[in-house]
């Protein structure tokens, strides 16, 4: 499983307990808070890897910290590891290489290039965070472990509040009864009309834009 113990792959790992955990360090921005939250929290798998080959830092964005179509190299990266692949992604991820068009067409050219059948997997594309969460803890995940998930672009240790991972981590958590803004470095709900208007650019035919529209009007 690519992970980068954020909110969703955290989550999913707990629900699959994969054979392997692969991170890459990129030597990005955020490589090294990431990497510090992923030592101090539980590592939901068999096996923890940290894969050091992609010095993708040297191409990030300095504003927006992206880099583009990293999922398909982090995937064909991951072939040396295994044929089986399972990327965490949920139903309000909109990048182009978090797609359900992307998964396929992946899925279709490292089959046609492999001598042996690959399998590229994401089972929880369909589900918003919010439900993501909700099945985690009927499976035994604590709620004190879940309103710990770092999931941030900052340095903050707990999560600023201020960027769109805080954000959605706030609205899965507010939709389980969970949300506290002492989470966070600043309260997330100052923010939620800015994000508001993101969710509304990208998936506003989504459960999740509504799951974002009721944190914004009730919460």
């Amino acid at each position: 499983m690519l992970y980068s113990g954020g909110f969703d792959s955290y989550l999913i790992s707990f629900l699959t307990k994969p054979d392997i955990l692969l991170y890459f360090d990129i030597k990005g921005a955020y490589s090294k808070q990431e990497l510090a939250a992923i030592n101090s929290h539980a590592v939901y798998g068999k096996k923890f890897i940290v894969d050091h080959t992609l010095n993708l830092g040297l191409v990030e964005d300095k504003k927006t910290l992206i880099v583009p179509n990293r999922n398909l190299l982090f995937i064909t990266r991951a072939l040396d590891y295994g044929n089986h692949i399972l990327v965490g992604f949920t139903e309000g991820d909109t990048a182009p290489d978090k797609t359900s068009l992307f998964i396929n067409r992946t899925r279709l050219l490292l089959n046609g290039l492999s001598d042996s059948p690959v399998y590229l997997q994401a089972p929880y594309k369909k589900c918003t965070k919010a439900s993501l969460l909700r099945l985690c803890l009927k499976k035994g995940l604590s709620p004190v472990e879940a309103q710990h998930i770092r999931s941030c672009y900052l340095t903050s240790k707990k999560g600023c509040g201020t960027c769109y991972p805080c954000f959605t981590k706030a609205v899965a958590l507010y939709h389980n009864d969970l949300f506290d803004p002492r989470l966070f470095d600043k309260d997330p709900r100052e923010y939620k009309k800015i994000y508001l208007r993101v969710a509304e650019k990208y998936r506003s035919d989504t459960r999740t834009f509504k799951d974002i529209v009721s944190f914004v009007n009730k919460a």
